[in-house]
């Protein structure tokens, strides 16, 4: 679980969130995207100025002395309201599930590939084009990876 506040009024003089300095996580592959670089980690548990809610649950499997298998399922929820084109507000990002391969044919090499698939909460509505806002988001989103990493 990670919990990171957010401004709850975007309009007065103070902003009553938490700001990271150096905060190091790589927690959901849709917000946080693990694979990209060689060990990307992002540096801002907050999603604009509205925090960030998280809940996971995985599970990592040994299948043999080379080979692991992941499965994870994240709710992902900003701690404060957004508004929404509609009129509406809301704070739900969606729900996350992911899996992740690696496998080392050689103890300095590894071969990884994941995959996650995002059903968008209405709180994602809010980050499309503004002209297709409505309130309700009108995209999932899939994110595939892999990597080869070599390290000496």
């Amino acid at each position: 679980m990670l919990y990171a506040s957010g401004d709850g009024n975007e309009q007065d003089a103070d902003f009553d969130a938490f700001i990271a300095t150096d905060v190091d996580f790589s927690d959901s592959m849709i917000f946080q995207e693990n694979m990209t670089s060689d060990d990307y980690f992002a540096e801002t548990p907050y999603i604009l100025d509205k925090g960030y809610f998280m809940n996971k649950l995985q599970l990592d499997h040994k299948l043999a002395a080379n080979i692991t298998v992941s499965g994870m399922m994240v709710y992902n929820r900003l701690a404060e309201d957004i508004a929404l084109a509609d009129g509406s507000c809301s704070k739900d990002l969606g729900l996350e599930f992911g899996s992740k391969v690696s496998y080392f044919p050689h103890p300095s090499l590894e071969l990884s590939a994941e995959a996650a698939y995002l059903a968008s909460g209405d709180a994602m509505d809010a980050l499309e084009e503004t002209a297709l806002q409505d309130g309700k988001s009108d995209q999932d989103i899939v994110h595939v990876a892999g990597r080869v990493r070599y390290k000496f």
